[in-house]
């Protein structure tokens, strides 16, 4: 549902900045350039033209309702894509028309791709790029400064995860570097397990999952229903990206009560207090967010469970995302 409402919402968006643009800006020439060199990679590396083109589409899709979210809704997590994306992507099309679509080869590296579905690394650098357009309107920056800034920053990262990740993968071993269990870290066991699945699916050739095409499409078409409904009722409560914020990460999605939590409370705020009001306990609800860093992050992460870590008759982590 949540690969078919994306792939929807980003749809509309699409149309909807043709539609208002009547000539192309500097950042539809960039996405342009980005795509192409995409699927020309891809295609260089023996990937048929329209699989490739699809894969990019869909990457981009997915990149864009990504980024609207974090722009329009504020959502702080990273775990706001479609769980499972990769999978839905080739179950959806099923394997006969994989093939015809990009040939054996092509969907050899379609798998060895699939980690910036499957991640949200490529999801995360769009939400950033709308981080940093509104700190450059909001601060009166220039925004070419901040750009070559960025993408000077990008290639000192590249290369020095590069290094860092070779260095300690030949010195280590790249099974021994998370819990030397000998099986790898979890991105091998993932990509071990998706070659598998491929394995499994050359042989058996299977065909097109109708239950999910039925799930995929009803997402897209609950999107849509939802978005008419927004634009033609006054005060209409719900909103697309609600929906696909709800399923993003399958039938366990953890956002849906905190994020009603918030909306009751801001509601409240704002009916009782307005704007005023409003802007008065933001400093509050900043110092809830600081606060729950360094009780978890630092008392308890970087003090106290170092010592009691032995004594602890589970396995416990802290995750910050």
């Amino acid at each position: 549902q949540s690969f078919g409402g994306y792939l929807a919402v980003a749809a509309m968006l699409s149309v909807r900045r043709l539609r208002h643009r009547t000539k192309f800006s500097s950042a539809l020439i960039l996405w342009g350039i980005g795509g192409l060199v995409m699927v020309l990679w891809m295609v260089l590396s023996g990937m048929g033209l329209p699989l490739a083109f699809l894969y990019a589409v869909v990457l981009f899709g997915i990149t864009v309702t990504y980024t609207r979210v974090r722009a329009e809704l504020g959502m702080p997590y990273t775990n706001v894509y479609p769980y499972g994306a990769q999978a839905a992507f080739w179950n959806i099309s099923g394997m006969p028309v994989l093939l015809q679509l990009g040939g054996k080869r092509g969907v050899i590296i379609l798998v060895s791709l699939f980690w910036l579905l499957r991640r949200f690394l490529l999801f995360q650098y769009g939400a950033y790029g709308a981080d940093a357009v509104k700190l450059v309107g909001e601060k009166a920056l220039s925004a070419r400064s901040v750009s070559g800034l960025t993408l000077i920053a990008a290639v000192i990262g590249t290369w020095a995860a590069f290094v860092s990740h070779l260095l300690a993968y030949y010195r280590w071993g790249a099974l021994f570097l998370e819990g030397a269990s000998g099986g790898g870290d979890y991105r091998t066991y993932e990509a071990a397990r998706d070659y598998r699945h491929l394995s499994w699916k050359l042989n058996t050739m299977p065909s097109a999952n109708r239950w999910e095409l039925g799930f995929a499409l009803y997402g897209a078409i609950s999107v849509a229903i939802l978005a008419f409904l927004r634009r033609t009722v006054p005060n209409f409560p719900l909103h697309p990206l609600g929906f696909v914020m709800g399923t993003s990460y399958g039938h366990h999605c953890p956002y849906w009560f905190p994020t009603l939590l918030i909306w009751v409370v801001k509601g409240i705020i704002l009916r009782y207090g307005g704007m005023r009001g409003h802007r008065r306990l933001v400093p509050f609800f900043l110092g809830l967010t600081l606060g729950h860093y360094l009780m978890t992050g630092v008392i308890w992460a970087g003090i106290l469970f170092p010592l009691v870590k032995d004594r602890w008759a589970h396995p416990f982590r802290i995750l910050f995302q």
